[in-house]
């Protein structure tokens, strides 16, 4: 007789004889007692694990695809990993015998199928469970099992692909539990995404097809959003530390101040703050500095989100719920959040929640008496939190390899990038360009202007400047007024840049150190690639190339300056990986670059790829081409040879001169010349502009070629922009929408405004396409991606001073669900009607699907210009002989067509708007947001040609004067009155 080490005895001739007939049936349903059996088999013994097979091996076999109480292995796991066991356990459950179970069970055809039972309760299959539990040990058994042998992929695929009653992956509870076999757990998921990828195509051909990476729980999140997320213990430290003035010079140094024990310039402050006025706002502000410190770094996490980045980078698209649970939306947050954007926005909120500790408790300004008080300090306080966020967002290492990584990996997909990193509307700038700029030098004012609506990223993806000289001095020549008065002078930018050597003496230009430093300024802290049109003479010195670029940790290099020693390239770039090299034939030159201290030095670490451009000189083309070639054999070889590192690639290309990013600059200023109809509405929009402006900002939208913002009209006028136009000669840059490509966008833009003064805009620069005729045509793609993006900033008004005339296409139809969508979102929309008169044969878009205004161009007195089609227009207004100086009050331009009238009647609507959300300041909902609304009233002012007669009574008024302000009130009381009244035939 022999027990077999089951705890009761068994004649072993009577198991033989049955032959696997389990004696006691019963057995099969009390998972317990079949894992109690188990921890007393010998797995190694055959005859041991024979008999345990003789009475389990029925109840091992049933196959269950769900269990109320879960399985064998279900229980094994509940025991938790082997070093956290109870005392008892530990003695029942060793590591060995643990590890000779799991295996004895993956080993057996009959039995591996426990693995895939899921437990009702959680929905967890043991290997879930295993992971829930923490149980390492288990897990790392499992997993190293199944993915070595062939026969368990199936079995591994099921758990891989399992989700949880909450919609868990092992992957979300392998991150969430801080399992340590989460690398070996996203290798296997990895392998089966690239060899058996879901049957459904991902929408970005650019994706890998979706895969566990992209699974999203209950709560939306991919694993992903867990890997990202900040844990309970990552605090964020905020401290006040007092300001002194002259802090590191001794007080005892100073004229009139007696010696006193210096107190550290960052001590933190244990007294009440001290409040002092301040000269810019005349209020209390307070004299003292706050820093928040981040959390270290921790390399596993960072190491972690890289990882599953590269195995499966559709993720960062995946938006999860908003953190705060909200359904709707409101200003600190969006619905959805990707990954990138919940780190973000965690950050933010860990800092607000420091900032409101101040004011509460017993905070250091808990005890601020009187509301003006308080609320002056608590927006200083709130712009210091601002900046420390900004500097904490652009240091945050998960934040910072996400956007390197999209950056990188995204180079030609703008909209993907974005997508990944911002929510709609709150898109930053990640490149900067001047290229298209009217004249070759600029104030530092300009600067100052695009600073009011550029936010850049912290990493830009592509610099280009054009061959620019920035003016330094006070008075930069660009301030124009604007409006009823000069716009005062934008406080927040030095007129020379301090701390830059920009004011070195030299022979060499130092011009473009400014701009540089201007982007540091702006948080700017690393540019992948620079592109500088340096090839005139004079050109920039090495000092000061050195001084504009150095820690700014370049990629691609590409200064356009003749024989630039690789010594400062290293000295600006010394991670540059990209070079382009442009040679003046001198074989000096090649000589330094090609030795052992050039290119071919081993500090080039990261040196993948020269471009050299070269310019026929004094030599033969023999010659030439032997110097390239010695170049290029040398550079290839040395660097291998001497460094072991990879060889770098060279490419030659001949460089014609004179190839120049310039075309042209116009300087501040615009003014509208006289105009009968505008004369008349002049008397109005001076009164209009004497109001205090509504509650709820008016947004206008204008989607065309761009415009130049230094002109003086458009200080503090342009609340974002965004561009859907490639860059000449740069695919994987835009070109800037604050620069118009042909004036167009910017005369459409300074209509608006002398319509619609309180106007916020939204600019949206398009791709063009010229024929070779000369002619303009608008691209439907970049037209739909515009006004999608019109659409997410949450616009009232889409100016379209353009018609398309194609066939169909993908383009088109996407450019009708952008429109049909925007009509969805109440967004009025204003197209041209074509000019082409009689003549034209193709139907015009988008006023063709009839879910725009669609506005034709009248003469001054309101007859309908001859190019205008009789059936092709809903609304006239001025589009004949606009002239309006845009810049040379000299030479005022004289414009003509349905484009200009479109911009007037956007403008008109924008400041019926206006009036009303003065009028109704606490309307529920808004109106004049539909087609037939607005539609009312400029039929109620006058069809088809609208005019000023009915908004006469705002005429000689002030708002600021009592008696007018009634009087004003009421005349718009009756106005809207009687729009609401008008039943035009429609």
């Amino acid at each position: 007789m022999s027990s077999h080490g089951f705890g009761w005895d068994v004649d072993e001739d009577d198991l033989e004889a049955k032959n696997a007939v389990p004696l006691f049936p019963q057995a099969q349903k009390i998972p317990k007692d079949v894992l109690s059996a188990a921890a007393a088999v010998n797995f190694q013994e055959n005859g041991s694990v024979q008999s345990f097979k003789n009475i389990y091996g029925a109840t091992l076999s049933i196959r269950e695809t769900k269990s109320v109480d879960g399985n064998v292995l279900h229980e094994l796991t509940e025991l938790g990993d082997p070093d956290a066991m109870s005392e008892e356990d530990k003695k029942k459950w060793p590591r060995g015998q643990v590890q000779s179970f799991v295996q004895f069970i993956l080993g057996e055809q009959d039995y591996k199928h426990l693995f895939g039972t899921v437990k009702k309760v959680g929905g967890y299959m043991p290997l879930h469970n295993a992971l829930f539990k923490q149980n390492h040990f288990f897990v790392g058994i499992v997993l190293e099992k199944m993915g070595a042998d062939e026969n368990l992929k199936d079995i591994l695929e099921s758990n891989l692909r399992h989700t949880t009653a909450e919609n868990d992956t092992c992957l979300h509870l392998a991150i969430t539990r801080n399992s340590i076999h989460t690398e070996l757990l996203i290798d296997l998921c990895e392998r089966l995404h690239r060899e058996k990828p879901e049957q459904t195509a991902a929408q970005d051909t650019e994706a890998p097809n979706p895969s566990v990476f992209g699974q999203v729980d209950n709560h939306g999140n991919t694993s992903l959003h867990y890997a990202i997320s900040l844990q309970e213990t990552d605090e964020y430290k905020l401290t006040l530390h007092e300001e002194h003035e002259k802090a590191r010079e001794p007080a005892a140094s100073r004229p009139g101040v007696q010696h006193e024990p210096a107190t550290p310039p960052h001590s933190p402050i244990t007294e009440p703050l001290r409040r002092t006025p301040t000269a810019s706002t005349g209020t209390e502000g307070i004299n003292a500095q706050i820093a928040v410190m981040a959390p270290p770094i921790d390399k596993r996490q960072v190491a972690l989100v890289e990882r599953l980045m590269k195995a499966d980078w559709t993720p960062l698209k995946s938006a999860t719920r908003s953190p705060t649970g909200s359904g709707g939306r409101n200003p600190n947050t969006e619905d959805r959040l990707t990954p990138f954007q919940a780190r973000e926005y965690a950050i933010r909120l860990r800092v607000k929640q420091q900032g409101k500790a101040l004011f509460t408790g017993g905070g250091a300004f808990s005890q601020l008496q009187g509301a003006e008080e308080k609320r002056n300090v608590n927006k200083l306080v709130g712009e210091m939190l601002a900046r420390e966020f900004e500097k904490l967002r652009g240091n945050d290492p998960i934040l910072s390899v996400i956007r390197n990584f999209c950056l990188d990996k995204f180079p030609r997909s703008r909209s993907t990038t974005m997508h990944c990193l911002y929510p709609s509307g709150r898109e930053r700038h990640i490149d900067f360009s001047l290229s298209g700029l009217r004249r070759q030098s600029i104030p530092m004012a300009y600067l100052e202007k695009l600073a009011l609506h550029l936010q850049f990223e912290s990493v830009l993806a592509c610099v280009t400047l054009p061959r620019l000289r920035v003016e330094l001095s006070a008075g930069g020549g660009d301030e124009s007024p604007s409006g009823d008065g000069a716009k005062p002078r934008v406080s927040g930018l030095p007129t020379s840049i301090p701390g830059s050597k920009s004011q070195k003496k030299g022979k060499g230009l130092n011009d473009l150190v400014a701009i540089f430093d201007w982007l540091r300024q702006k948080q700017v802290q690393k540019i992948k690639k620079v592109v500088v049109i340096d090839d005139g003479e004079p050109c920039h010195s090495d000092e000061a190339i050195e001084d504009a670029l150095r820690g700014l940790d370049v990629e691609v290099w590409d200064w356009k300056r003749l024989d630039v020693c690789s010594e400062v390239i290293y000295n600006c770039a010394p991670n540059v990986r990209e070079v382009s090299l442009y040679w003046s034939g001198s074989q000096a030159t090649l000589l330094g670059w090609y030795s052992d201290q050039g290119f071919a030095d081993e500090k080039f670490k990261n040196l993948k790829k020269i471009i050299l451009y070269y310019r026929k000189g004094l030599e033969s083309q023999a010659r030439l081409e032997t110097y390239l070639q010695t170049f290029q054999n040398r550079i290839e070889r040395v660097k291998q040879e001497n460094t072991g590192l990879p060889k770098i690639r060279v490419e030659k290309q001949e460089d014609p001169e004179g190839k120049s990013f310039l075309s042209g600059f116009k300087s501040a200023g615009s003014d509208l010349m006289d105009n009968a109809w505008f004369s008349d509405m002049e008397a109005v929009l001076a009164c209009v502009r004497r109001m205090e402006p509504p509650r709820k900002q008016l947004s206008i939208a204008i989607i065309d070629d761009g415009i130049d913002a230094s002109l003086g009209i458009f200080d503090d006028k342009i609340a974002w922009g965004a561009s859907f136009c490639s860059q000449l000669g740069l695919e994987d840059s835009v070109a800037p929408y604050f620069v118009s490509s042909g004036h167009h966008g910017t005369l459409m833009g300074a209509l608006i405004l002398r319509l619609c003064p309180g106007a916020k805009l939204y600019i949206a620069k398009l791709d063009e396409r010229y024929s070779s005729n000369g002619g303009r045509h608008i691209t439907a793609k970049s037209a739909a991606e515009a006004i999608s993006w019109a659409i997410d900033a949450k616009v009232d008004i889409i100016s379209m001073s353009w018609t398309i005339e194609t066939v169909n296409s993908r383009d088109l139809q996407n450019l009708e669900a952008a429109v049909r969508r925007a009509q969805k979102k109440n967004i009025l929309m204003f197209c041209a009607a074509s000019d082409q008169g009689n003549s034209t044969t193709m139907q015009c878009y988008p006023g063709h699907w009839n879910l725009c205004l669609r506005i034709g161009a009248a003469t001054g007195t309101g007859e309908r210009c001859a190019w205008v089609h009789p059936r092709n227009f809903e609304h006239l207004l001025p589009g004949e002989k606009i002239t309006y100086d845009l810049g040379d009050p000299s030479s005022p331009s004289e414009h003509s067509g349905s484009s200009v009238s479109t911009a007037i009647a956007a403008g008109l609507a924008g400041l019926i708007k206006y009036l009303h959300r003065i009028h109704e300041p606490r309307a529920e909902s808004d109106a004049f947001y539909k087609k037939e609304d607005i539609t009312r009233a400029f039929h109620y002012l006058g069809h088809p040609f609208p005019h000023p007669d009915k908004l006469r009574f705002l005429a000689g008024k002030d708002w600021r004067n009592g008696r007018h302000r009634k009087e004003i009130e009421t005349g718009l009381k009756e106005l809207f009155q009687s729009i609401k009244n008008h039943n035009p035939k429609l």
